[in-house]
Protein backbone atom coordinates (compact mmCIF):
# COMPACT_ATOMS: atom_id res chain seq x y z
CA UNK A 1 0.00 0.00 0.00
CA UNK A 2 2.88 2.19 1.37
CA UNK A 3 4.56 1.58 -2.67
CA UNK A 4 0.87 2.74 -4.46
CA UNK A 5 0.74 5.79 -2.67
CA UNK A 6 4.24 6.58 -2.80
CA UNK A 7 4.48 5.91 -7.23
CA UNK A 8 0.83 7.99 -6.64
CA UNK A 9 3.09 10.62 -5.38
CA UNK A 10 5.58 10.44 -7.80
CA UNK A 11 3.06 10.89 -10.84
CA UNK A 12 1.37 13.72 -9.43
CA UNK A 13 5.00 15.34 -8.93
CA UNK A 14 6.05 14.82 -12.60
CA UNK A 15 2.55 15.80 -14.19
CA UNK A 16 2.74 19.09 -11.84
CA UNK A 17 6.17 19.25 -12.84
CA UNK A 18 5.46 19.19 -16.52
CA UNK A 19 2.80 21.72 -16.79
CA UNK A 20 4.64 24.43 -14.84
CA UNK A 21 6.98 24.23 -17.67
CA UNK A 22 6.70 26.39 -21.14
CA UNK A 23 8.67 26.45 -24.31
CA UNK A 24 9.18 30.69 -24.56
CA UNK A 25 9.37 31.99 -28.05
CA UNK A 26 10.33 35.39 -28.54
CA UNK A 27 10.22 36.82 -31.99
CA UNK A 28 11.94 40.76 -32.49
CA UNK A 29 12.59 43.02 -35.47
CA UNK A 30 16.39 43.12 -36.55
CA UNK A 31 17.75 46.02 -38.08
CA UNK A 32 16.57 49.54 -38.80
CA UNK A 33 12.87 50.04 -38.22
CA UNK A 34 10.78 53.30 -38.06
CA UNK A 35 7.64 53.25 -35.30
CA UNK A 36 7.86 49.44 -35.39
CA UNK A 37 7.31 49.66 -39.43
CA UNK A 38 8.85 48.56 -42.45
CA UNK A 39 8.29 51.08 -45.25
CA UNK A 40 8.32 49.53 -48.99
CA UNK A 41 6.97 50.71 -52.28
CA UNK A 42 3.91 48.74 -53.68
CA UNK A 43 4.75 46.14 -56.01
CA UNK A 44 8.26 45.81 -54.77
CA UNK A 45 9.58 43.17 -52.20
CA UNK A 46 10.75 43.91 -48.35
CA UNK A 47 12.94 41.77 -46.65
CA UNK A 48 12.32 41.97 -43.13
CA UNK A 49 14.89 40.27 -40.62
CA UNK A 50 13.66 38.58 -37.10
CA UNK A 51 15.58 37.52 -34.73
CA UNK A 52 14.11 34.27 -33.10
CA UNK A 53 14.82 33.08 -29.36
CA UNK A 54 13.56 30.00 -27.87
CA UNK A 55 14.00 29.39 -24.25
CA UNK A 56 12.61 26.22 -22.35
CA UNK A 57 11.39 27.64 -18.70
CA UNK A 58 12.09 25.42 -16.24
CA UNK A 59 13.83 21.89 -17.27
CA UNK A 60 12.17 18.78 -16.74
CA UNK A 61 11.70 16.27 -13.90
CA UNK A 62 14.17 13.57 -13.32
CA UNK A 63 13.77 10.61 -11.24
CA UNK A 64 17.07 9.54 -9.27
CA UNK A 65 19.83 9.24 -11.19
CA UNK A 66 18.72 10.15 -14.87
CA UNK A 67 19.97 12.69 -17.22
CA UNK A 68 19.01 14.75 -19.59
CA UNK A 69 20.38 13.94 -22.71
CA UNK A 70 20.85 16.94 -24.46
CA UNK A 71 22.17 15.18 -28.35
CA UNK A 72 18.85 13.73 -28.19
CA UNK A 73 16.55 16.27 -27.33
CA UNK A 74 14.19 17.23 -30.53
CA UNK A 75 13.42 20.67 -31.46
CA UNK A 76 10.57 20.94 -33.86
CA UNK A 77 8.71 23.99 -34.98
CA UNK A 78 5.55 25.52 -37.24
CA UNK A 79 6.41 28.81 -38.74
CA UNK A 80 3.65 30.52 -40.66
CA UNK A 81 2.72 33.89 -41.98
CA UNK A 82 -0.21 35.68 -43.24
CA UNK A 83 -1.95 34.94 -46.46
CA UNK A 84 -0.58 38.09 -49.10
CA UNK A 85 3.15 37.68 -47.44
CA UNK A 86 6.28 35.16 -47.22
CA UNK A 87 8.75 33.99 -44.52
CA UNK A 88 11.39 31.62 -44.78
CA UNK A 89 11.57 29.66 -43.04
CA UNK A 90 8.12 28.29 -43.38
CA UNK A 91 5.45 25.19 -42.14
CA UNK A 92 7.06 22.64 -40.18
CA UNK A 93 10.66 21.48 -39.88
CA UNK A 94 13.69 20.47 -37.13
CA UNK A 95 15.75 22.61 -34.62
CA UNK A 96 15.59 26.48 -33.97
CA UNK A 97 16.41 28.76 -36.79
CA UNK A 98 18.01 31.56 -35.67
CA UNK A 99 16.02 34.00 -37.81
CA UNK A 100 12.90 34.81 -39.75
CA UNK A 101 13.08 36.37 -43.40
CA UNK A 102 9.47 37.53 -44.04
CA UNK A 103 9.12 39.47 -47.48
CA UNK A 104 5.73 40.93 -49.15
CA UNK A 105 4.92 42.73 -52.51
CA UNK A 106 1.99 44.90 -51.24
CA UNK A 107 1.43 47.00 -48.32
CA UNK A 108 -0.23 45.74 -45.48
CA UNK A 109 -0.09 44.70 -41.56
CA UNK A 110 0.90 40.84 -41.52
CA UNK A 111 1.12 38.51 -38.37
CA UNK A 112 3.91 36.09 -38.41
CA UNK A 113 3.63 33.20 -35.66
CA UNK A 114 6.50 30.72 -34.65
CA UNK A 115 5.09 27.99 -32.39
CA UNK A 116 8.01 25.39 -30.96
CA UNK A 117 7.76 22.29 -29.64
CA UNK A 118 10.52 20.25 -27.33
CA UNK A 119 10.52 16.44 -26.53
CA UNK A 120 13.86 15.11 -24.02
CA UNK A 121 15.40 11.94 -24.18
CA UNK A 122 16.44 11.47 -20.45
CA UNK A 123 18.80 8.51 -19.85
CA UNK A 124 18.56 5.95 -16.86
CA UNK A 125 21.69 3.63 -15.66
CA UNK A 126 21.29 0.30 -15.94
CA UNK A 127 21.90 -1.74 -12.34
CA UNK A 128 22.16 -5.20 -11.86
CA UNK A 129 20.67 -7.45 -9.13
CA UNK A 130 23.23 -6.41 -6.81
CA UNK A 131 22.58 -2.60 -7.70
CA UNK A 132 25.79 -2.54 -9.82
CA UNK A 133 26.34 -0.27 -13.10
CA UNK A 134 26.13 -1.85 -16.03
CA UNK A 135 28.53 -1.71 -18.99
CA UNK A 136 28.57 -3.12 -22.79
CA UNK A 137 31.63 -4.99 -24.12
CA UNK A 138 33.41 -2.09 -25.54
CA UNK A 139 33.40 -0.53 -21.86
CA UNK A 140 30.22 1.99 -22.53
CA UNK A 141 27.62 2.68 -19.58
CA UNK A 142 24.51 1.06 -20.35
CA UNK A 143 21.05 3.09 -20.12
CA UNK A 144 17.53 2.92 -20.54
CA UNK A 145 15.70 6.02 -22.04
CA UNK A 146 12.24 7.42 -22.19
CA UNK A 147 11.02 10.63 -23.20
CA UNK A 148 9.56 14.20 -21.23
CA UNK A 149 7.40 16.37 -23.98
CA UNK A 150 6.46 17.50 -26.04
CA UNK A 151 6.64 20.98 -24.64
CA UNK A 152 5.12 23.65 -26.62
CA UNK A 153 4.66 27.37 -26.69
CA UNK A 154 4.67 30.42 -29.39
CA UNK A 155 5.63 33.15 -30.41
CA UNK A 156 4.63 36.06 -32.95
CA UNK A 157 5.38 39.30 -34.33
CA UNK A 158 3.91 41.89 -36.64
CA UNK A 159 5.12 43.30 -39.98
CA UNK A 160 4.26 46.39 -41.05
CA UNK A 161 4.50 46.85 -44.74
CA UNK A 162 3.75 50.65 -45.59
CA UNK A 163 3.62 51.77 -49.43
CA UNK A 164 6.58 53.63 -49.78
CA UNK A 165 6.18 56.32 -52.34
CA UNK A 166 7.28 60.06 -52.19
CA UNK A 167 6.87 63.09 -53.58
CA UNK A 168 9.23 65.44 -55.20
CA UNK A 169 8.72 68.96 -55.99
CA UNK A 170 11.17 71.98 -57.68
CA UNK A 171 11.33 75.08 -55.26
CA UNK A 172 12.81 77.98 -56.63
CA UNK A 173 15.09 79.80 -55.09
CA UNK A 174 14.32 83.01 -53.05
CA UNK A 175 14.54 85.01 -56.04
CA UNK A 176 12.47 83.14 -58.01
CA UNK A 177 9.78 82.65 -55.44
CA UNK A 178 6.76 84.32 -55.36
CA UNK A 179 2.75 83.34 -54.95
CA UNK A 180 0.83 81.51 -57.63
CA UNK A 181 3.82 80.61 -59.67
CA UNK A 182 3.88 77.19 -61.78
CA UNK A 183 6.21 74.93 -59.86
CA UNK A 184 5.96 72.78 -63.78
CA UNK A 185 7.28 75.70 -65.58
CA UNK A 186 10.16 78.40 -65.11
CA UNK A 187 11.65 80.76 -66.71
CA UNK A 188 15.15 80.80 -68.58
CA UNK A 189 17.84 80.90 -65.77
CA UNK A 190 15.94 80.35 -62.74
CA UNK A 191 17.74 78.22 -59.91
CA UNK A 192 16.37 76.54 -57.19
CA UNK A 193 16.62 73.03 -55.73
CA UNK A 194 15.00 69.46 -55.86
CA UNK A 195 12.65 68.63 -53.11
CA UNK A 196 11.87 64.96 -51.51
CA UNK A 197 8.95 64.63 -49.64
CA UNK A 198 6.59 62.27 -47.71
CA UNK A 199 3.71 61.02 -50.08
CA UNK A 200 1.19 61.61 -46.95
CA UNK A 201 1.99 64.17 -44.32
CA UNK A 202 1.33 61.17 -41.71
CA UNK A 203 3.88 58.48 -43.28
CA UNK A 204 6.26 57.60 -40.28
CA UNK A 205 9.03 57.87 -42.52
CA UNK A 206 11.15 60.41 -44.21
CA UNK A 207 12.56 59.43 -47.74
CA UNK A 208 16.18 61.03 -48.61
CA UNK A 209 17.38 62.23 -51.69
CA UNK A 210 19.49 60.02 -53.54
CA UNK A 211 19.74 60.80 -57.11
CA UNK A 212 18.29 62.60 -59.60
CA UNK A 213 18.47 62.97 -63.75
CA UNK A 214 17.19 65.06 -66.27
CA UNK A 215 15.69 63.66 -69.85
CA UNK A 216 17.09 66.91 -71.31
CA UNK A 217 20.27 68.79 -69.74
CA UNK A 218 20.56 70.97 -72.56
CA UNK A 219 17.06 72.54 -71.24
CA UNK A 220 17.27 71.53 -67.09
CA UNK A 221 20.90 70.80 -65.89
CA UNK A 222 21.24 69.50 -62.71
CA UNK A 223 24.17 70.64 -60.04
CA UNK A 224 26.83 67.84 -60.70
CA UNK A 225 24.39 65.56 -63.02
CA UNK A 226 22.85 64.30 -60.30
CA UNK A 227 20.52 67.16 -58.52
CA UNK A 228 19.25 68.17 -55.88
CA UNK A 229 19.98 71.89 -57.33
CA UNK A 230 18.57 72.54 -60.82
CA UNK A 231 19.21 75.35 -63.52
CA UNK A 232 16.65 76.37 -66.18
CA UNK A 233 18.06 76.50 -69.55
CA UNK A 234 19.27 79.85 -71.38
CA UNK A 235 16.59 78.99 -74.62
CA UNK A 236 12.96 77.60 -73.79
CA UNK A 237 12.67 73.42 -73.70
CA UNK A 238 11.27 70.94 -71.77
CA UNK A 239 12.89 68.43 -69.76
CA UNK A 240 11.57 64.96 -67.36
CA UNK A 241 13.08 64.76 -63.61
CA UNK A 242 12.95 61.22 -62.67
CA UNK A 243 14.39 61.36 -58.85
CA UNK A 244 15.55 58.44 -56.88
CA UNK A 245 15.45 58.06 -52.73
CA UNK A 246 16.08 55.67 -49.85
CA UNK A 247 13.36 54.81 -47.56
CA UNK A 248 14.45 52.71 -44.43
CA UNK A 249 17.73 52.20 -46.28
CA UNK A 250 16.26 50.71 -49.64
CA UNK A 251 16.46 52.84 -52.56
CA UNK A 252 13.22 53.93 -53.99
CA UNK A 253 11.74 55.52 -56.92
CA UNK A 254 11.93 56.67 -59.82
CA UNK A 255 9.44 59.51 -59.26
CA UNK A 256 8.79 62.33 -62.35
CA UNK A 257 7.97 65.17 -63.37
CA UNK A 258 7.67 66.94 -66.10
CA UNK A 259 9.24 71.14 -66.41
CA UNK A 260 9.27 73.39 -69.14
CA UNK A 261 11.80 76.58 -69.76
CA UNK A 262 10.14 79.19 -70.54
CA UNK A 263 11.40 82.53 -72.23
CA UNK A 264 10.04 85.74 -72.65
CA UNK A 265 7.26 86.01 -74.95
CA UNK A 266 5.50 89.59 -74.87
CA UNK A 267 5.07 92.69 -73.01
CA UNK A 268 2.07 94.62 -71.77
CA UNK A 269 2.97 98.37 -71.58
CA UNK A 270 0.44 100.78 -68.92
CA UNK A 271 -0.37 104.36 -69.67
CA UNK A 272 0.84 105.90 -65.71
CA UNK A 273 1.93 109.42 -66.57
CA UNK A 274 2.42 111.89 -69.41
CA UNK A 275 4.73 113.77 -70.81
CA UNK A 276 3.41 117.30 -72.23
CA UNK A 277 5.90 120.40 -72.54
CA UNK A 278 7.60 122.63 -74.73
CA UNK A 279 9.99 119.59 -75.61
CA UNK A 280 8.18 116.74 -75.11
CA UNK A 281 5.02 115.06 -75.85
CA UNK A 282 3.97 111.69 -75.11
CA UNK A 283 3.59 108.48 -72.08
CA UNK A 284 4.82 107.38 -69.55
CA UNK A 285 4.66 103.69 -70.11
CA UNK A 286 5.23 100.67 -67.37
CA UNK A 287 6.34 97.06 -69.77
CA UNK A 288 5.73 94.44 -67.74
CA UNK A 289 6.25 90.82 -68.97
CA UNK A 290 4.61 87.68 -70.33
CA UNK A 291 4.20 84.91 -69.01
CA UNK A 292 3.16 85.94 -65.66
CA UNK A 293 3.52 82.33 -64.08
CA UNK A 294 7.39 82.07 -64.05
CA UNK A 295 10.11 84.43 -63.10
CA UNK A 296 12.45 86.38 -65.10
CA UNK A 297 15.11 87.61 -62.74
CA UNK A 298 18.03 85.39 -64.48
CA UNK A 299 17.58 88.01 -67.20
CA UNK A 300 17.85 91.74 -68.55
CA UNK A 301 15.88 92.97 -71.18
CA UNK A 302 16.50 96.21 -73.80
CA UNK A 303 14.76 97.75 -76.89
CA UNK A 304 16.85 98.27 -79.92
CA UNK A 305 16.68 100.84 -82.40
CA UNK A 306 15.35 100.49 -86.15
CA UNK A 307 14.50 102.21 -88.35
CA UNK A 308 10.68 104.03 -89.41
CA UNK A 309 9.15 100.95 -90.99
CA UNK A 310 6.78 102.99 -92.84
CA UNK A 311 5.76 106.73 -92.62
CA UNK A 312 8.35 110.37 -92.97
CA UNK A 313 11.71 109.39 -93.25
CA UNK A 314 12.81 112.84 -91.80
CA UNK A 315 11.93 111.43 -88.51
CA UNK A 316 15.27 109.82 -86.36
CA UNK A 317 15.49 106.23 -86.13
CA UNK A 318 13.94 104.86 -83.57
CA UNK A 319 17.26 104.76 -80.39
CA UNK A 320 18.11 101.97 -78.37
CA UNK A 321 17.80 102.54 -75.07
CA UNK A 322 20.67 104.82 -73.84
CA UNK A 323 20.45 103.63 -70.33
CA UNK A 324 21.66 100.04 -71.76
CA UNK A 325 20.07 96.94 -70.15
CA UNK A 326 17.05 96.54 -68.05
CA UNK A 327 16.60 94.81 -64.63
CA UNK A 328 13.31 92.43 -64.01
CA UNK A 329 11.33 93.01 -60.90
CA UNK A 330 10.20 90.29 -58.79
CA UNK A 331 7.04 87.64 -60.79
CA UNK A 332 3.40 88.42 -60.37
CA UNK A 333 0.72 86.62 -61.50
CA UNK A 334 -1.36 89.11 -61.93
CA UNK A 335 0.86 92.22 -63.62
CA UNK A 336 4.14 90.61 -64.74
CA UNK A 337 7.31 90.78 -64.03
CA UNK A 338 7.93 94.52 -64.29
CA UNK A 339 11.02 95.92 -66.53
CA UNK A 340 13.11 97.81 -64.25
CA UNK A 341 13.83 100.96 -67.07
CA UNK A 342 14.96 102.32 -69.20
CA UNK A 343 13.67 105.17 -67.47
CA UNK A 344 13.99 105.66 -63.03
CA UNK A 345 11.05 107.83 -61.58
CA UNK A 346 11.43 111.18 -61.76
CA UNK A 347 9.13 114.50 -61.43
CA UNK A 348 6.74 113.10 -64.23
CA UNK A 349 6.57 109.52 -63.57
CA UNK A 350 7.53 108.05 -59.83
CA UNK A 351 8.30 104.50 -61.08
CA UNK A 352 10.48 102.54 -64.05
CA UNK A 353 9.08 103.28 -67.12
CA UNK A 354 9.55 104.00 -70.77
CA UNK A 355 8.36 106.56 -72.88
CA UNK A 356 6.75 107.00 -75.94
CA UNK A 357 6.21 109.90 -77.96
CA UNK A 358 8.12 112.86 -79.75
CA UNK A 359 10.68 114.72 -78.69
CA UNK A 360 13.12 117.68 -79.49
CA UNK A 361 13.61 118.67 -82.81
CA UNK A 362 11.23 115.73 -84.37
CA UNK A 363 8.49 117.12 -82.01
CA UNK A 364 8.41 120.51 -84.29
CA UNK A 365 9.26 119.03 -88.07
CA UNK A 366 7.40 116.04 -87.82
CA UNK A 367 5.18 116.20 -91.11
CA UNK A 368 1.30 115.09 -91.30
CA UNK A 369 0.83 111.18 -91.72
CA UNK A 370 1.62 108.28 -89.88
CA UNK A 371 5.21 106.85 -88.88
CA UNK A 372 5.76 103.18 -87.71
CA UNK A 373 8.50 101.89 -85.80
CA UNK A 374 8.64 98.28 -85.08
CA UNK A 375 11.15 97.90 -82.41
CA UNK A 376 12.60 94.48 -81.40
CA UNK A 377 13.13 93.42 -77.86
CA UNK A 378 15.81 91.22 -76.75
CA UNK A 379 16.53 89.50 -73.42
CA UNK A 380 20.02 88.13 -72.48
CA UNK A 381 21.34 86.63 -69.34
CA UNK A 382 22.68 88.62 -66.32
CA UNK A 383 26.38 89.53 -66.62
CA UNK A 384 25.96 88.41 -70.66
CA UNK A 385 27.81 90.15 -73.50
CA UNK A 386 26.18 90.54 -76.96
CA UNK A 387 22.46 91.74 -78.00
CA UNK A 388 20.96 88.39 -76.54
CA UNK A 389 18.00 87.02 -77.84
CA UNK A 390 15.09 88.43 -79.38
CA UNK A 391 11.84 87.69 -77.86
CA UNK A 392 8.91 89.92 -79.36
CA UNK A 393 8.38 93.36 -81.42
CA UNK A 394 6.66 96.13 -79.79
CA UNK A 395 4.91 98.72 -82.56
CA UNK A 396 5.22 102.57 -81.99
CA UNK A 397 2.85 104.73 -84.10
CA UNK A 398 3.29 108.36 -84.45
CA UNK A 399 0.61 109.96 -86.39
CA UNK A 400 0.35 113.40 -86.58
CA UNK A 401 -3.04 115.77 -88.01
CA UNK A 402 -3.33 119.38 -88.09
CA UNK A 403 -6.47 121.48 -87.19
CA UNK A 404 -6.79 124.79 -88.83
CA UNK A 405 -8.54 127.60 -87.60
CA UNK A 406 -7.89 130.85 -85.42
CA UNK A 407 -4.67 129.22 -84.32
CA UNK A 408 -3.22 126.11 -86.13
CA UNK A 409 -2.85 122.58 -84.01
CA UNK A 410 -0.98 119.58 -84.36
CA UNK A 411 -2.80 116.63 -82.86
CA UNK A 412 -0.41 114.33 -82.07
CA UNK A 413 -1.14 110.37 -81.44
CA UNK A 414 1.49 107.97 -79.99
CA UNK A 415 0.36 103.93 -80.01
CA UNK A 416 2.85 101.92 -78.71
CA UNK A 417 1.76 98.12 -78.45
CA UNK A 418 2.58 94.67 -78.42
CA UNK A 419 0.30 92.39 -76.28
CA UNK A 420 -2.60 95.44 -76.07
CA UNK A 421 -2.50 99.01 -77.69
CA UNK A 422 -1.80 101.90 -75.45
CA UNK A 423 -2.84 105.37 -77.38
CA UNK A 424 -2.02 109.08 -75.79
CA UNK A 425 -3.30 111.86 -77.51
CA UNK A 426 -2.11 116.21 -76.83
CA UNK A 427 -2.50 119.20 -79.08
CA UNK A 428 0.18 121.53 -79.51
CA UNK A 429 0.28 124.97 -81.13
CA UNK A 430 2.37 125.26 -84.68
Amino acid sequence: MLRSVLCLFLTVLLSAGQAMAQVAVDIQQKGPVINGEVQVRVGKNVNAEYSVTVDYNGSPTLHVEEKLDATKTKWTYDISIDSGATCNPSGTGEGKPTSITAQSPTAGTYTITAKYYVTFTIDTPVKDSNGNYVYNSDGTQQFTTRTDGPHSGSGSATLNVKDGKFKIRLQPASTHEFPGRSYTKFGVGETGAIVVEKENASDPYTPVFQEATSSDPFSFTLDGGTGPGYTAASQKGSSTISVWATINGQREGPETLGVEVLEPSGIVMKHVASYDTQNAKGMALTSHLRPTTVSFKAVEIIELECPASQGSTNLQPHKRWTSGWAAVGDGNTQTGALVKGPNSANSTCNEFHDFAGVSGTDLHRAPEGKTIWDIPWHYRMNGNSGDGKKFTTVRQVLEIKFTEGLLRFKNIYVTKQNEGPVTFMTLTVQ
